[in-house]
């Protein structure tokens, strides 16, 4: 494909986070956006300026798009995904991967025969602050990794009704937002979850799905971790993670910096963000970076830096969180 040539791009799915990547691809030089897709015609009604459908499967029949952002609710994943591909789309999969293993595997089976590319959008690869943690360790500046903590509370309000319905989103806020810290975790360890157990609570009676709950992990590497998840309607949106090892610790303070922390003394900080952005800037700020990573890796078809196969063993890990929650035991996976 010419590096030079304008890719037509789609998105399915105008929810917030639908209108973001609307925006991050529309930034890219060399990038058209020319239609998008939601089943509620209100919502069409404000993209006056391009093509909209009710119907994804009629968008790419029509339309042919380079580039296919997948923005649905998580249970839709699967079939949009393949059929954008049988369209010849590359496809840009919003977390998770979907809500079974079953649907995993078709996605990563049917992506790697080609010839577009399957990418899964994990904005923590993107963001600023844990750019520069992923640096430092891969630095070996903490030494052998031992603990790690990642921690996650957002408010429930205003989220979408389909995330507190299980046949819809796969689960409550370990599928939906704890992808977000096993996938992190997981990348800046650079080892694969080998051991899982944990807790959920359901607080809200309005959701069907839980809101709170905690998870440990053993690693390949040897390391423990811990993740910790709230949805409470007096929560701030915060996320940080803490890594302790043989020779100091990080920080991440997600949408705020990191820092450096070597004989108790803090040697290195950075902080990226300025006060008051709404959620929409600070998502962009790790959107923008990962869109435009697709972009590329779609004009040198090259492999993406988060494949379905590492999305499909994330999703795993989720998996086997609620199995062990459920069964109150510890769960083994393969390590990879």
């Amino acid at each position: 494909m010419s590096r030079k040539a304008t890719l037509r791009a789609a998105v399915l799915g105008m929810g917030f986070i639908g209108e973001l990547h609307r925006h991050a691809l529309a930034d890219c030089p060399g990038v058209q956006v020319v239609a998008v897709n939601d089943c509620r015609p209100e919502v069409l009604a404000h993209y006056s300026g391009l093509a909209t459908y009710t119907s994804y499967q009629e968008l790419l029949k029509r339309e042919k798009p380079v580039l296919v952002s997948v923005c649905l609710p998580t249970y839709l994943h699967a079939e949009a995904t393949i059929a954008a591909l049988d369209a010849g789309a590359n496809v840009l999969l919003e977390k998770p991967i979907a809500t079974t293993l079953k649907d995993a595997d078709a996605i990563v089976q049917r992506s790697a025969r080609g010839p577009g590319l399957v990418m899964v959008g994990m904005t923590h690869h993107f963001y600023p602050e844990t750019v520069q943690a992923h640096q430092w360790m891969s630095e070996g500046r903490i030494g052998r990794p031992l603990l790690c903590r990642d921690y996650a509370a957002f408010s429930n309000t205003g989220l979408p009704g389909w995330y507190g319905q299980p046949e819809l989103a796969g689960g409550g806020i370990v599928i939906t937002n704890g992808v977000h810290l096993v996938d992190r975790l997981c990348w800046l360890l650079n080892s694969s979850v080998v051991e899982v157990s944990g807790c959920v609570l359901r607080v809200d009676p309005a959701f069907q799905v839980e809101d709170n709950a905690i998870g440990q992990f053993r690693f390949a590497n040897g390391a423990l971790g811990q993740a910790l998840l709230s949805w409470l309607p007096q929560n701030p949106n915060t996320a940080t993670l803490e890594i302790y090892g043989t020779q100091g610790r990080l920080v991440v303070h997600s949408w705020q910096g990191a820092s450096l922390e070597q004989a108790g003394k803090t040697i290195e900080q950075a902080r990226y963000y300025q006060p008051g952005l709404s959620l929409a800037e600070v998502t962009l700020v790790g959107l923008r970076p990962e869109v435009q990573a697709f972009v590329d890796c779609v004009r040198r078809h090259s492999t993406p830096p988060i494949t379905a196969q590492t999305a499909r063993d994330t999703l795993a890990v989720l998996l086997a969180w609620y199995q062990a929650a459920k069964e109150q035991t510890t769960v083994q996976l393969r390590s990879r």
